[in-house]
């Protein structure tokens, strides 16, 4: 138990330090139930020129209307966090391990998903060079079920530039935000006897 708590501490402290330069950005860890996790990748963003109170050629919204607007110097900007996402490495379960202190069926030696899918989608585009901001999800399908309050540690291979090596986080359905239970996007009353929700995901090549 020692042996892991030392290897975890220096996992975590490599994490800190060493980091991933010029690489996508990690957005966030999700689980879909307790035997899949959803990884949230972002490429890049859209910096867009909001300003329309510019009149005249090249300015504000009027470059829409200019035979050269992609000279403008106001027009929208993709700005991109770094390499995108490898899909390559993303795709393969080698490249992550699951690590846990807490669940015995990881433990030390951590394991592997068993399948992983992916689901991209263009989320902006910007008119320079029409240069899309792609988002990418990662699905792991998981070996054994994840157990409620209990921590784990989720490596991965810097080959998928995933700008992030580790992340920790501890499971718990009643408290994390699952991607695949939909809510009314205007609430509900609060009076009502039943609050329903709708409960899918469409997770890419994986259905």
């Amino acid at each position: 138990m020692k042996n892991l708590r030392t290897v975890i501490s220096l996992l975590i402290l490599i994490a800190l330090t060493a980091g991933i330069s010029k690489a996508t950005k990690f957005v966030s860890v999700l689980p879909v139930d307790n035997q899949i996790l959803a990884l949230h990748f972002q490429d890049g963003m859209v910096v867009y020129n909001w300003d329309d109170t510019l009149s005249g050629s090249c300015n504000g919204w009027d470059y829409y209307h200019t035979e050269n607007w992609h000279l403008c110097p106001d027009k929208d900007q993709y700005v991109p966090f770094g390499e995108p996402l490898n899909a390559i490495y993303a795709q393969q379960p080698g490249s992550y391990l699951i690590i846990s202190e807490d669940d015995p069926n990881y433990g030390a030696g951590g394991k592997s998903p068993v399948k992983v899918h992916r689901k991209s989608k263009v989320w902006e585009a910007s008119h320079s060079a029409r240069m899309p901001a792609m988002h990418h999800w990662i699905y792991l399908e998981l070996p054994h079920p994840l157990k409620r309050g209990k921590m784990y540690f989720l490596e991965i291979d810097e080959r998928t530039n995933s700008g992030i090596q580790l992340k920790v986080f501890n499971y718990d359905e009643f408290t994390m935000e699952s991607p695949s239970i939909k809510i009314s996007n205007i609430g509900y009353e609060a009076g009502a006897v039943q609050k329903t929700a709708d409960v899918y995901l469409w997770m890419g090549d994986g259905g």
